[in-house]
């Protein structure tokens, strides 16, 4: 059982946290594709790149600024002068109007690093978005990382040794080659963290078994072992014309399109059957639309999870489309006349995977509804921290992604 433990907004450790309702559709990503992971090499020609709407009535220059974080995510001892060239409050002032939507939006981008602004240290990274130059009203919090790839990692994803989890779970066996870089001290000196997806509430801490001289070995066979899930729920809405997979009806009204999906149902018991999913992501996207960031429109998407009694926790819909959070807008509601729970979410049309999960007081469950096999494709990522005594900061000096299915690592540059 996939069970996680969380503040009721998983705020530590969610990728993207909004804060103000008008923010919608945010995405950190890299190498200009929206599913890659937001990780940039130092000192390289590389982007993240920042995407968002704002259902504002009035356009207008956003204000940023950059804060550079441990590897738990608090605020790093570094001073802004150690980390950024140039200023440190600048402008959102690349963004467009929405064009034939029904729901009037503007699109707003910003890569990093730009003309305004340099960062000269590896580590993770916060970008806080603000309305106006005071900095009281705060939009958003997106999250990214500069690394230094001094780390080599090496590993695979295979069946656990564990008889009692062998059918349910996998095993993520790696090592961490720092031959590149001085360490004085493996055990302490080192901070290594794995997690399954881009799912970060499930990230892990591990210190190595096995040390051989440069070479940390992370072979356990408990602490690295994560039940597997099922394949991720999926739709459609790119277009508005036909009815796609899993989509029961699609229907206009009072100027909005609505989108009912087919009954979902509980599948705990059931049978594993491959789906090909991608991994818990979306893809904004439009047909016969040129550019969907400012084309695709927003549109009602009703979930309905059939359930012949309400459960004693609360069902929520999760994935990258609730920025992998526990968020009061997506929890579902029980309805005693249909037997189903049940919630209708206003998302710009794409492809969206999702499931569903319980939560009870601070306890995310993924496998109660969705059930968990060892034959599901999943991606798994290790980054490799450094503590840096003299400046007194985290240095990301590794980062690799393994999957599932493929048995290999992913290089981040390919």
């Amino acid at each position: 059982m996939i069970i996680l433990k969380a503040d009721a907004q998983n705020r530590e450790v969610q990728n993207a946290i909004i804060i103000d309702p008008n923010i919608h559709t945010l995405n950190v990503y890299s190498r200009n594709d929206i599913n890659a992971f937001p990780i940039i090499e130092l000192n390289s020609k590389q982007k993240i790149q920042i995407n968002f709407d704002y259902f504002e009535e009035d356009s207008q220059d956003l204000v940023y600024q950059i804060i550079h974080c441990d590897a738990d995510w608090n605020n790093s001892n570094l001073s802004e002068f150690k980390y950024i060239e140039g200023f440190n409050q600048n402008y959102i002032t690349n963004y467009n109007l929405s064009f034939n939507s029904n729901i009037n939006y503007t699109n707003y981008s910003l890569d990093i690093p730009n003309d305004d602004i340099q960062l000269t240290k590896s580590g993770n990274y916060k970008l806080l978005a603000y309305k106006t130059e005071d900095q009281i009203d705060t939009l958003f919090v997106a999250k990214f990382y500069i690394i230094e790839s001094l780390a080599k990692i090496k590993g695979r994803v295979r069946s656990t040794s564990n008889p009692k989890l062998i059918d349910t779970s996998q095993e993520v066996d790696f090592t961490v080659d720092h031959s590149n870089v001085k360490v004085f001290n493996q055990s302490t000196d080192l901070r290594t963290f794995l997690w399954q997806n881009e799912d970060q509430s499930n990230r892990r801490e591990l210190k190595p078994l096995f040390i051989r001289g440069n070479v940390c070995s992370f072979d356990y066979n408990e602490e690295n072992v994560f039940p597997a899930g099922n394949e991720f729920r999926q739709f459609n809405t790119s277009s508005t014309k036909y009815i796609g997979r899993f989509i029961k009806s699609v229907s206009e009204e009072n100027n909005y399109t609505y989108f009912s999906l087919r009954p979902s149902y509980n599948r705990h018991f059931k049978r594993y059957v491959y789906e090909r999913d991608d991994n818990g992501n979306y893809v904004i996207n439009a047909e016969n639309k040129n550019d969907p960031n400012t084309e695709a429109d927003y549109v009602y998407v009703n979930f309905t999870l059939a359930m012949d009694t309400p459960l004693d926790k609360d069902i929520y819909v999760y994935g990258k489309l609730s920025n992998w959070g526990i968020r009061e807008q997506f929890k579902m509601k029980y309805n005693l006349k249909l037997r189903a729970y049940t919630l209708s979410l206003l998302l710009k049309q794409g492809y969206y995977n999702y499931e569903y999960v319980t939560f009870d007081k601070e306890t995310i469950d993924r496998t109660f509804i969705e059930g968990s096999h060892n034959q599901t494709e999943n991606n798994y990522s290790i980054a490799v921290y450094l503590k840096d005594y003299a400046n007194s900061y985290d240095r990301l000096i590794g980062y690799k992604e393994l999957n599932s299915t493929l048995h290999q690592a992913i290089d981040i540059n390919n």
